[in-house]
């Protein structure tokens, strides 16, 4: 069953912080639009391209997007639904501001510019059993944060872990008497760093604990490598995604996944190893190597549609024996002194 998409228009714009633009969109087009009014539900805005007014809408469906032949193709970014109004309609977008496209799209955007909406997809259920929840992100996470805590019943007990740049990057969250935030200001260091330490730091007392996790894809995949093996929660206990990658775009990540797709699905000589980078951080709770071992879809971060899992290479015969291994130095050589 393929994602919907759907024509909009911009209703409205407004600064939620300093270094946060609000986008609410609608418009006729928008009729049919459907929210299951999830936490972290997610869209894919597509935004014209330069020197176009209207964006061509693609057929999504568990292959990726489809574009009519020779159409130009717009720009692609996935956000946080962060409310939805079903009788006007009525989208609000919250995008962090930086140096991006999406970015600079949100500061200039005005009553009546167009746009597409594809989606939407993905969706965090809040786990309604009583346990305590710990939710970090950075500036990225923000807005889905925001409406995962605006799912958990009133007496939820919950931690904040949010990373931003400096002050300016606060959100104001609603946070009911056991709930609270802790601010990590970068001063400086990569992103996602402050939030690494803080999660080393907190004081993980049992495994009654739910944890949802967003922001830069490197720091996402060290939260989940402790989760998993220094603190051994469950897997079903945490949730951690890779919103975005330093210094990798969102265009970027999705060819690099088809480009490893269509390597690991091409014969290749014995002596060659592809280095193509694939987008690797499942948006899972932690459960990326059942999903490859059952050779079923891995969603890739960056998409709110899910691309096809890379095929696992066929296991041998028990019967065979094994091929005779390759010396790794030539005989009479000694190796280097790196280990």
């Amino acid at each position: 069953m393929g994602i919907p998409s759907y024509h909009a228009v911009v209703i409205a714009t407004a600064p939620v912080t300093p270094r946060m633009q609000r986008v609410t969109v609608g418009g006729p087009g928008l009729h049919g639009f459907t929210s299951r009014d999830l936490g972290d539900e997610r869209i894919k805005l597509l935004l014209p391209p330069t020197g176009e007014q209207r964006p061509v809408l693609p057929e999504i469906d568990e292959r990726g997007f489809h574009w009519p032949p020779g159409a130009p193709r717009p720009l692609t970014r996935t956000f946080t639904v962060r409310r939805f109004d079903p009788g006007t309609p009525a989208l609000d977008i919250d995008i962090a501001l930086h140096d991006g496209p999406a970015a600079v799209w949100a500061q200039h955007a005005q009553p009546g510019d167009e746009l597409g909406i594809s989606g939407p997809a993905g969706g965090y259920d809040t786990p309604t059993h009583d346990t305590r929840h710990v939710l970090i992100g950075d500036e990225a996470a923000l807005p889905a944060i925001a409406t995962i805590l605006e799912r958990l019943p009133g007496s939820a007990r919950a931690d904040v872990l949010a990373e931003a740049r400096d002050t300016d990057g606060e959100l104001r969250l609603e946070l009911p008497a056991d709930m609270r935030a802790t601010w990590l200001y970068r001063n400086g260091q990569a992103p996602g760093a402050r939030l690494v330490e803080a999660v080393h730091d907190y004081t993980w007392d049992g495994q009654d604990v739910q944890v949802w996790a967003a922001g830069e894809a490197v720091a996402m995949r060290a939260i989940r490598s402790h989760l998993r093996d220094q603190i051994q929660l469950p897997r079903d206990r945490f949730h951690v995604v890779g919103f975005w990658r330093e210094r990798l775009t969102e265009a970027e990540a999705v060819e690099a996944h088809a480009a490893a797709q269509e390597a690991a699905l091409s014969p290749a000589p014995a002596t060659t190893r592809s280095t193509t980078p694939a987008c690797t951080d499942p948006s899972s709770t932690g459960a990326g190597d059942e999903r490859a071992e059952k050779r079923v879809a891995a969603p890739c971060p960056y998409l709110s549609v899910t691309l096809p899992a890379m095929p696992r290479p066929a296991r041998p015969d028990p019967g065979t024996p094994p091929p005779p291994r390759q010396p790794t130095h030539r005989a009479g050589q000694r190796r280097s002194g790196v280990t």
